[in-house]
Order: structure tokens, then sequence, then C-alpha cells
């Protein structure tokens, strides 16, 4: 795929040398240098990476509404600023919305904007043996197809999260995850159940991607006299800690807010 890139920041970079990896022809262009915002816009007929802060992305994007007619647009950015890591669009509409609402002739899909620049240098970014899942958001079908294939040579697993009119949620979930990984030094896949769990007795997920979330443990079920089904928390200890991230302590690592996603905080 022949895939342009808005920016020369971090992300751009990361993904950028993801994608080189797996065979894609790359150019990314910034606002000096060599390539420009509009040659690298013209060069993505199959993607585009918009790799551009709140809110130059969605200014930038508007002003090249004609080189990017019809072109799959990828939206990382964050809208998250202030040291409570506030969503600056809060009551508004997402920063995908804004852009779709720009370029009303291409096609927006949120993704790659839950982590650090570095997470997507890894190669591939697995952890306790299961690849990162990427939530997308978006409309088109067709986008989506392109995306879940970048998603995939980025070493990670796709994972249908609705459309545009939910990026604001995907962009929440940003702000809050920075909040308790930067603000609090706190595991956020603390807050969230293993799978199993998540759905109470019921135990049915409907969504179309459910498989990449598995393999987890699966609870032990006993019968007790009445014949009702119930957990043996003992034996299912296992279950208890499922899709525990590991990786160095943060006191290890340096934390750059404004490497979540492109535009974390006010540059």
């Amino acid at each position: 795929m022949r895939i342009g890139i808005l920016g020369t920041g971090g992300m751009a970079d990361a993904l950028g040398t993801q994608w080189r990896r797996a065979g894609h022809e790359v150019l990314a262009g910034g606002r000096s240098g060599p390539d420009s915002l509009a040659e690298a816009a013209e060069f993505g007929t199959d993607a585009v990476l918009l790799a551009l802060p709140y809110p130059a992305v969605v200014e930038v994007a508007g002003g090249l509404q004609d080189a990017l007619r019809g072109r799959v647009l990828v939206d990382c950015a964050n809208a998250v600023a202030g040291p409570d890591f506030a969503l600056t669009t809060s009551g508004g509409p997402s920063v995908a919305e804004r852009i779709a609402a720009a370029v009303p002739t291409a096609h927006v899909v949120k993704a790659f904007n839950l982590c650090h620049v570095d997470v997507w240098r890894l190669t591939p970014p697995v952890f306790e043996g299961r690849p990162l899942a990427v939530p997308l958001c978006g409309d088109d079908e067709g986008a989506l197809d392109v995306v879940r294939r970048l998603v995939r040579d980025a070493g990670c697993e796709p994972l249908y999260a609705g459309g545009v009119e939910r990026a604001g949620l995907v962009e929440a979930t940003a702000a809050l995850l920075i909040r308790l990984w930067v603000g609090e030094g706190a595991d956020a896949q603390a807050i969230a159940p293993p799978v199993p769990y998540a759905w109470g007795d019921s135990g049915q997920v409907t969504a179309p991607d459910r498989d990449l979330l598995l393999p987890a443990p699966q609870p032990v079920q006993q019968v007790d006299p009445v014949g009702r089904d119930r957990v043996d928390p003992q034996a299912d200890q296992a279950a208890q800690g499922a899709g525990r991230v590991g990786g160095p302590d943060r006191d290890e690592v340096a934390v750059p807010v404004d490497a979540f996603g492109e535009g974390a905080i006010d540059q």
C-alpha cells in the first residue's frame, strides 16, 4: 500500500517504520523539510495517517480537502491537556468527528490513540503472550478493512469499537488511561475484570471481534445444592489475574505525557 503521513514526529516515525517493515511505501511530510504535508496527502492513495496534534490536525486536514478527497484518514490524535489530563473536546464533537466534518469526502477511522509512542515501536507489541488490541471507530467498511490491515502489520489485533460517532468514547478512554498511568502511576488494566467475569451470569459476548480478547482463563463452575452454577474462587485464581500487562516498573521509565497518540497535551 501507499501510505502518506501528515507529520514527522514520534507517531509518524514509529508507525511509519512498522509499515515500511511490512513492505508498504510510506512518505511522511511536515510543514518543513523535503516533503510537504500536501505531498504526503497526495502520496497516500491507500491511507493517510494524521500524525498531528489537536487542534492543528483539524485545520490542516480541512486545508487539504482536495488532496484528501476519497482518502482513508487514520486519526490518532488525543485532545488531552493540563495537569489533570482533561479532555478538551468534552461536551462537543470528538477529534475524529471534527476531522470528518472538515473533510466530508474522506473516510475517517479512529485508531492508535491509546498507547505511548514507544509501544508502537515494539516489534511486535505483545504482552503476556497476547498481541495488543487496537480499537477502531469508522463508518466505511472498506476503510476499516484498510486500517485493520495496518493494525495487523504493526503486530497488533484490530478491535471494532463502532462508528465514528463512538470515537469520542475512545478519546475519553485515552484521557482516563493517561490520568491513571501518568497521574497516579496505576495499572489501568486493573479497573476491568477478565472477559469471563465481565458479562455476569450470561457470559455472552456478541461483538464481532470477541475472539481477539481470548483466550482467557475460564472460570471453574460448580453446582450448589439448589442447582445454581457458581465459580470456585480457589480453582479460578488464574482467571482473577488475567489480562495484566507486563513490562518495566513505572519508576524505571520516563513517561512524556505528550507521547500518547498525537497531541496528548497542549504543545
